[in-house]
């Protein structure tokens, strides 16, 4: 208990953050939304670049269809943007409630939820009243849609909990759609009931539509109190960007102010052209001078490659692909830029207005108008651009310091994240369960595509490498090793090697990686036998894949030869609990390499359910004991048992038996009673790279070594 309270402690407000339902709903279901909010600002931005020129062609083609298309897909996002929130929030909390209660993933509950939040959310908007209006569905009930959502969401798998409300199927319909269906039936009830009477109550308390009208009052209230123009514009520069921090789209939350108290432009300096154009600078936070202060500073590629892809956008107003894909929204570590910076801009830019350095806005322009263009259609000037340019250049500069601080905190973020992949692939290890990590839906689908990713591409590079661990005889003369691959991440250090192979194989380049362990391990071979005068082999690991694999034999023969490697010098490994094909490809693949000298084999072997199996092909010449077995034979008589056993049945069909995981010389005594041929393990040596390994063969070459004459 102690542990588990010192370990939520040590988690960082992002971590606890992902494991909140509510938070995760309005971060993922924003991002879900991302390509309707793009494109939509995309056919804005189209429609209203102010260029005289250009507004009479576009307005021209087909007679203005285009521009009417345009507008189509424009008002198909916006005018109906929440009930496109409600629905990609309520999925979002569903997901995350299932995973979170570990749970697979019920698609029927999904559907059920997301249909009750529809209809609650209509009903809290006054569908059933005369003056119920198509805007009501619009970007102007932001906050009402978020809402509704998430106490919708809330309260379904609360009553779902409750035993009494469960619908139980005894059988009689064996329909996951219909079971959900007939379950969802009370909820429904309670929870647009919940809404009916919460529309009712809340107009009669607050005579108002609806949360955001509320909002909105209560808002104005606010400027009305200020009372002044540099003032109202202060308050509603950091309430759209609190809003914003917290996922809640704040420029369409306070639209409605906006646009009926300031859009004026010959009544004050602060309008909505003024902040679009040097406040904002780039949708919200100023995240223009965000995605410039990756481009310019950053080290990481995929942070890099994020910015890369809102650099485009952003310029037009566009915030949410970094907003959300960086992530800024509910990151504390850009906190402070990204609340200070439009308010640093606020007063800089109304300062230069008011002290006539920059003229004040003589045009309304459109908020998606791209950067550098709109300030000077807003002024009119060369100096509006200027004012701009200078706004852009010192948020650049100030947001540095901060990516600095977000990339350390992503790679400490993902080195833990790392390590739980390593451990979640060790726990199915042990209980034999196959999970195909690069599809999981989740933290470690995230993290084991993205490690994926870069395994690729440090293959391609070369950047993994070979260790050697020594084999040795009864007499302690190294008779050869076993090549282990090797990877070490910039970030998470050396990567455990099941996972690098598991990676690989999903994601369909192991082939890759062992076509260089197989080049590595022939050129080292070479280099062994120029510097080493004695007898030795060298076996690598191959997979199931690797022998389905139709360049095998290719790949081996064209190494053998470019390096002048003997053939039975190279071994070929294959662990036991990886199944063999028994296709009549793969045996005849086997056969081949073995006419050729290569000798197969079984690693781990002697827990898995076919070890008999493999015996009979007369297929491997070697076997190499299960560590589980050779740990603890000392203590363990079963065990112990089942070696000599194995050891017997070894030596009655001319099979050479290697133990590993030696690691004390009783055990190694023990094993060499036993019959066993060689050994490995911590006893002798760790994995070692080349220069060492040849150092350590030397050393036990046995040449002027004493043999002792017990062995």
């Amino acid at each position: 208990m102690g542990k588990e309270k010192t370990d939520n402690n040590k988690k960082s407000f992002l971590d606890r953050i992902e494991g909140n339902c509510s938070f995760t709903a309005i971060r993922h279901g924003m991002i879900s939304i991302i390509p309707l909010m793009v494109i939509a600002s995309i056919a804005l931005m189209i429609i209203s670049l102010p260029i005289p020129a250009y507004q009479d062609f576009i307005n021209g083609i087909f007679d203005g269809k285009v521009v009417e298309l345009l507008d189509f897909i424009y008002s198909g996002v916006f005018d109906a943007f929440a009930i496109i929130l409600a629905v990609a929030t309520s999925i979002s909390y569903s997901i995350k409630k299932q995973k979170q209660m570990q749970q697979p993933i019920n698609i029927s509950d999904i559907l059920v939820l997301t249909l009750i939040t529809l209809a609650s959310l209509v009903a809290t908007l006054g569908i059933q009243y005369e003056d119920f209006s198509v805007s009501m569905l619009s970007n102007l009930n932001t906050i009402t849609a978020l809402f509704v959502s998430l106490v919708s969401a809330k309260m379904f798998y609360g009553i779902k909990k409750i035993k009494f409300f469960k619908y139980i199927n005894r059988g009689t319909v064996n329909d996951n759609i219909y079971t959900g269906a007939i379950e969802g039936l009370i909820p429904a009830i309670v929870i647009i009931g919940f809404f009916s009477v919460f529309r009712l109550l809340f107009e009669l308390i607050f005579n108002v539509d609806s949360l955001q009208e509320l909002f909105v009052i209560v808002a104005n209230n606010m400027l009305n109190a200020v009372d002044n123009n540099f003032g109202e514009g202060l308050v509603i520069i950091f309430m759209t960007h609190i809003m914003w921090f917290f996922g809640i789209h704040g420029n369409n939350v306070l639209q409605p102010i906006v646009e009926n108290k300031y859009t004026d432009i010959s009544a004050s300096i602060y309008t909505k052209t003024f902040q679009d154009s040097f406040v904002i600078i780039g949708g919200c936070g100023t995240v223009l001078c965000l995605v410039l202060a990756i481009l310019i500073f950053s080290r990481k590629k995929n942070i890099r490659n994020i910015a890369s892809l809102a650099s485009s956008t952003v310029i037009f107003n566009i915030r949410e692909i970094v907003a959300f894909g960086l992530p800024v929204i509910l990151n504390p570590t850009f906190l402070v830029p990204f609340l200070c910076l439009p308010i640093f801009n606020y007063l800089v830019s109304y300062a230069a207005v008011y002290l006539d350095l920059v003229p004040n806005v003589t045009n309304q322009v459109e908020w998606a108008t791209p950067i550098i263009l709109n300030a000077y259609q807003a002024t009119g000037s060369w100096r509006g651009i200027l004012l701009q340019i200078a706004l852009i250049t010192v948020g650049t500069l100030v947001y540095k310091p901060f990516v600095d601080l977000f990339e350390k905190q992503n790679d400490k973020r993902f080195s833990e994240d790392v390590k739980e992949l390593v451990e979640l692939l060790k726990r199915d290890e042990e209980n034999n369960k196959e999970v195909v990590y690069t599809e999981l839906q989740d933290e470690y689908g995230n993290i084991a595509r993205l490690l994926a990713n870069e395994l690729e591409e440090a293959v391609e590079k070369k950047e993994l490498f070979l260790v050697y661990q020594p084999q040795v005889d009864a007499n302690d003369i190294c008779v050869g090793g076993e090549a282990l691959i090797r990877w070490k991440h910039p970030l998470a250090g050396y990567i455990y090697p099941p996972l690098i192979i598991e990676l690989a194989r999903e994601k369909g380049f192991l082939y890759k990686v062992e076509k260089f362990i197989i080049e590595s391990a022939c050129k080292d071979i070479h280099r062994i036998e120029e510097e080493v005068d004695v007898d030795f082999k060298i076996s690598v690991n191959l997979t199931n894949g690797s022998l389905e694999w139709d360049g095998l034999e290719e790949c081996i023969a064209r190494n053998v030869s470019k390096y002048d490697v003997p053939n039975n010098r190279l071994w070929l490994e294959i662990t036991e609990r990886d199944a063999i094909s028994s296709s009549v490809d793969t045996i005849e693949k086997i056969q081949n390499l073995k006419n050729k000298g290569h000798k197969f084999l079984i690693d781990d072997f002697g827990m898995g359910h076919t070890s008999l199996l493999y015996l009979q092909t007369n297929q491997f010449d070697v076997l190499k004991l299960d560590g589980i077995l050779t740990k603890d034979i000392l203590e363990n008589k079963r065990n112990s048992k089942i070696v000599e056993v194995i050891a017997q049945l070894g030596s009655s069909l001319k099979v050479d038996i290697i133990a590993e995981y030696v690691t004390t010389r009783e055990q190694r005594d023990e094993l060499v009673e036993m019959g066993c041929y060689a050994f490995q393990g911590n006893l002798y040596s760790v994995p070692i790279k080349i220069d060492e390994f040849i150092v350590w063969m030397k050393e036990h070459s046995g040449k002027g070594l004493e043999i002792n004459s017990e062995m």
